[in-house]
């Protein structure tokens, strides 16, 4: 019998510290895709109006464009604090489905600006690049997701700083009106391209959380 329990013992403390490391890990996983996630939803919440605010100003807004922030949020409680004075929240949420498609596009053409003059934010996730040593206990799909979020808000920000390029260009006064021109055409075009990509980036977050 003296013998049984030795073993037990003998057994129990080899696995004593693979039981620790196993709830360490588990706790430590849960704990960092907690805050991972919560970090996603904030880079969500400052994005998802961005489309709007590019498209209403180049006269291009279709009503699948409030359809699909309508399904980002829930009655858009999460978005008051991203409005500004030229999205009323009471309004686009009624339009949506009370309005015609050409009525709604006639509404939020009239926002339109002949040279609007955006300043985008880069996006950070500094959570995440913090715990880059750390997001390896992740699991591979989740993981993979990350990644791959964290690649397209790149890209994105890198849209962001061409564009900051161009805006300097324009205050040359030594450049001819024609290639004025072409780079006011690269800007909306860089502007669309932000929209475009700020979509992408908040339905790969939907993937996530």
């Amino acid at each position: 019998m003296e013998v049984i329990y030795i073993l037990f013992g003998w057994v129990l403390g080899i696995l004593s510290p693979v039981i620790v490391d196993y709830i360490s890990r588990s706790y430590s996983k849960k704990i960092l895709r907690k805050t991972i996630t919560s970090e996603l939803k904030d880079v969500k919440i400052r994005l998802v109006l961005l489309p709007l605010r590019v498209n209403s100003h180049y006269g291009t807004v279709k009503k699948s464009l409030f359809k699909w922030i309508s399904e980002q949020t829930q009655n858009f409680n999460d978005l008051e604090s991203q409005f500004d004075e030229e999205i009323n929240l009471e309004v686009l949420n009624s339009m949506i489905e009370k309005t015609s498609t050409e009525d709604l596009e006639a509404y939020y053409s009239t926002l339109k600006r002949d040279k609007p003059a955006f300043h985008f934010k880069k996006m950070t996730i500094s959570i995440m690049d913090s715990n880059l040593m750390n997001i390896g206990i992740l699991d591979n799909e989740l993981l993979t997701k990350l990644l791959d979020v964290k690649f397209q808000i790149n890209a994105f920000n890198e849209e962001i700083q061409n564009v900051g390029e161009y805006l300097k260009m324009t205050f040359d006064s030594s450049m001819s009106d024609t290639n004025h021109q072409i780079i006011e055409k690269a800007i909306k075009d860089k502007n669309l391209i932000i929209s475009e990509k700020a979509m992408l980036i908040v339905e790969k977050i939907n993937d996530i959380i």
